[in-house]
C-alpha cells in the first residue's frame, strides 16, 4: 500500500466519524481521492470500488447525476476505470453521463480542457466498441470546443492526429485535408510526422509534402495536384 493511499484511507475514517449525520461531501472527495491514488498505483478493481462509493455518497446527497463539477469528474473517472478494466459497455455509459453534465454546468467554458478530454476519452471507447461514427463525432466535438477558446492546447494537436488517422483509414479524404488545414503553425512538426506515417502505409495513397510551406497548399500535396 503506498503512503498515499494509507494517509487517505486515515482520512477517510476520520471523515466518516466528523461528518457522520452531518454534510457528508467531505467524504465523497477522500473517497474519489482514494480511487484516483489507487487508479494510479494500476489497482483498478479496488479503484472502481472506491469511485462507486463517491457515487453512491454524492448522489445521495444532490441526487442522481446531480449538475455539479464534483459529479461529472466521478462519472469521468468512473469511465476511465471501466475502460481499464475491459467494460466498455458501462465505460461508455459514464463517460457519456460525465460530458452530459459537463454541457449542463452553467460555468463550464467551451475551450476548457477537461471537457475536450472527456469526449477524447469517450471517443477512445467508442472506437473500441466498434462505434466508428461514433467514436468521429465526439473527436469534432472535442476538436469545436478547443477551437472555439481560439487553444493552442496539446490536446487540440492530439484530437487533430487522430482525426487525420480515422478519416484517411475511412477514405474520406475532403475531411482529412479540412482537418490538416486545422493544425497550429508551431505543431507544424507534428503534422508532417503524421503526413510521413500515411505516406509510408500500404501506398493505397500517396501524400506528397516534400516541399511543404503553408497550409493554403496542403490540399494539392495530399491529391497529388
Amino acid at each position: 500500500m503506498s503512503k498515499a493511499v494509507e494517509s487517505l484511507e486515515n482520512g477517510l475514517r476520520q471523515a466518516r466519524i466528523v461528518y457522520h449525520g452531518k454534510n457528508r461531501l467531505p467524504i465523497a472527495d477522500t473517497l474519489a481521492h482514494l480511487g484516483a491514488a489507487l487508479r494510479s498505483d494500476g489497482k483498478f478493481k479496488e479503484s472502481l470500488a472506491y469511485f462507486q462509493d463517491a457515487k453512491e455518497v454524492t448522489d445521495d446527497i444532490f441526487g442522481p447525476d446531480y449538475v455539479h463539477p464534483n459529479t461529472s469528474a466521478i462519472l469521468s473517472n468512473l469511465a476511465l476505470v471501466c475502460q481499464e478494466l475491459g467494460d466498455l459497455k458501462q465505460a461508455k455509459e459514464y463517460g457519456t453521463k460525465s460530458v452530459d453534465v459537463d454541457r449542463k454546468l452553467s460555468k463550464t467554458i467551451d475551450g476548457c480542457p477537461s471537457v475536450a478530454f472527456r469526449l477524447h476519452t469517450l471517443s477512445e471507447i467508442c472506437h473500441a466498441i466498434g462505434e466508428q461514427d461514433e467514436a468521429v463525432k465526439r473527436l469534432e466535438e472535442a476538436k469545436a470546443i478547443l477551437q472555439a477558446a481560439s487553444s493552442k492546447h496539446a490536446l487540440l494537436v492530439m484530437i487533430l492526429s487522430e482525426l487525420m488517422i480515422r478519416y484517411y483509414l475511412m477514405g474520406s479524404m475532403d475531411k482529412l485535408v479540412t482537418t490538416a488545414e486545422n493544425f497550429p503553425e508551431n505543431y507544424i512538426d507534428r503534422l508532417m510526422e503524421i503526413l510521413e506515417m500515411l505516406t509510408n502505409d500500404d501506398g493505397s495513397l500517396m501524400l506528397r509534402f516534400t516541399n511543404y510551406r503553408n497550409f493554403q497548399q496542403l490540399p494539392a500535396l495530399i491529391l497529388g495536384k
